[in-house]
């Protein structure tokens, strides 16, 4: 019961949150919203994204919806409700990722924050089944830098697969991250399960990447130029708000400031934050997170549990940070006024 507390408190916060909304949108994009719909009722109807109607988004959250259609009935509420069983996990990955290195408590917190005030882009229902896989690839990525385990390798993989299929741009992020821990694992992983478990990343690394071009192949040939540009558009002059980047990460940083100085959970955030990465500072100074402080273990061992928690705790904030930033070329390609409205 005493691990169990944590689940069961994020799940009454669920129900607290996700429940009272699935009844109630508070804001209706005739555009985005429409199309979340209609794409989800003739998936049902056995058409193809991209083929048979206009999709700018990865082909599997319209088969997704389209599921959740068969299964509830064709409404709104039924989008609704698929899309906080995505925020509900979500909330649970970001749980699990935080107590690897935080007290539960903590952890907790964290996992309510993002209930609370990160319910993602308020225009469209086709970001949260990217956005859980996104976070699923972290969790799965980072245990796998802890002990090259293969089953948190598959995982990554299979999230990475759902983030291809679910958000392209963000998927060649996550492929990308989990190339560089493949690199990682190369120079860092113990040479006795170094060979094997390096030979099975390639190889999970070359069928994920298959996987996506042929399905985006089947998806698109045939199509004439601009219909394929119009389901992915990530080519200049594609997303009409974009104003390039450097004028985009200026107005980001204008934005975010102005957001910042107008209080709110924003400064809060920041606020804990700065004093979050303070702390894992000081700590890295003085040699020892608390949790591998033990007054009963010998020297020797404590500075081994020491040392494995400091790199724990470095590696997961340096994926969890480049992960962050690197999700920041959403912002300013898409249009920062268009992303922050």
């Amino acid at each position: 019961m005493q691990r169990a507390w944590p689940w069961l408190a994020i799940a009454a916060l669920c129900a607290v949150v996700l429940v009272p909304a699935l009844d109630f949108q508070p804001l209706i994009a005739q555009g985005d919203h429409g199309r979340d719909l209609y794409a989800a009722a003739a998936t049902l109807r056995g058409e193809l994204p991209y083929r048979d109607y206009y999709w700018p988004y990865g082909p599997i959250m319209p088969l997704y919806y389209g599921l959740a259609f068969g299964l509830l009935g064709a409404s709104a509420h039924s989008l609704l409700v698929a899309a906080a069983a995505l925020e509900a996990l979500t909330a649970l990955l970001v749980y699990a990722m935080l107590a690897r290195t935080q007290p539960r408590g903590l952890a907790l917190l964290g996992a309510w924050w993002f209930l609370l005030f990160d319910r993602g882009f308020p225009h469209t229902w086709s970001h949260a089944g990217p956005r859980a896989a996104f976070v699923l690839l972290t969790l799965a990525l980072l245990r796998y830098l802890d002990d090259a385990s293969r089953r948190a390798l598959w995982l990554a993989c299979a999230a990475t697969a759902l983030l291809l299929l679910g958000k392209l741009n963000f998927g060649v992020v996550g492929w990308l991250g989990l190339s560089a821990a493949v690199v990682y694992g190369e120079r860092h992983f113990d040479s006795a399960r170094r060979s094997e478990r390096l030979r099975a990343a390639r190889r999970g690394l070359l069928a994920v990447a298959a996987v996506a071009v042929a399905s985006y192949a089947w998806l698109l040939h045939g199509l004439p130029g601009y219909e394929v540009r119009q389901s992915l558009p990530f080519l200049p002059g594609d997303r009409l708000a974009s104003e390039g980047v450097a004028a985009g990460l200026g107005q980001l940083i204008r934005e975010g400031g102005q957001r910042i100085a107008g209080g709110g959970h924003a400064l809060v955030a920041v606020v804990l934050t700065g004093a979050g990465l303070v702390l894992w500072v000081r700590e890295l100074l003085r040699g020892a997170p608390p949790q591998a402080r033990t007054r009963s273990a010998p020297s020797a061992a404590r500075g081994e549990a020491t040392a494995r928690a400091r790199r724990r705790r470095t590696r997961d904030i340096v994926v969890i940070a480049g992960f962050y930033l690197a999700s920041l070329h959403e912002l300013v390609l898409s249009g920062i006024d268009y992303r922050m409205a």
